[in-house]
């Protein structure tokens, strides 16, 4: 299955939309926690899960992943009979990709906005 270069972008916009929100959420997440009294007791910091932590640190550079990408896949796309294809290889690879984002953006947004919005129950102080 070989896509032409203009869908890897199509899925490299997708990419980069999921990146965007699930970065904006977590920031958001972040942002209500910060206003609770147990942020300020700190209790709440050691809290912060794994996969919503490690959104938060890579954070914009996780932009350059589909950009970079995308590049890399127009320039070693090939042309047979006047038309322009990516590599299958690639065309999996970029799918992969998608979902990969898609999966773990998502899913750290919805921890951080579960945690500060309290939906996994309250924190205990001691």
């Amino acid at each position: 299955m070989n896509f032409p270069p203009k869908a890897v972008s199509v899925f490299a916009l997708v990419q980069c939309l999921f990146l965007w929100i699930g970065l904006a959420l977590a920031r958001k997440g972040l942002r209500i926690m910060e206003q609770s009294e147990l942020w300020r007791r700190h209790i709440i910091t050691e809290h912060v899960p794994s996969c919503a932590s490690f959104v938060l640190s890579v954070g914009f550079w996780a932009f350059s992943i589909p950009l970079l990408w995308t590049a890399w896949v127009t320039v070693r796309s090939e042309t047979a009979n006047g038309i322009v294809s990516a590599r299958p290889l690639d065309t999996w690879i970029t799918m992969g990709l998608t979902l990969v984002i898609v999966c773990v953006w998502s899913y750290a947004a919805m921890q951080m906005i579960g945690l500060a919005f309290g939906f996994r129950g309250p924190l205990k102080p001691w």
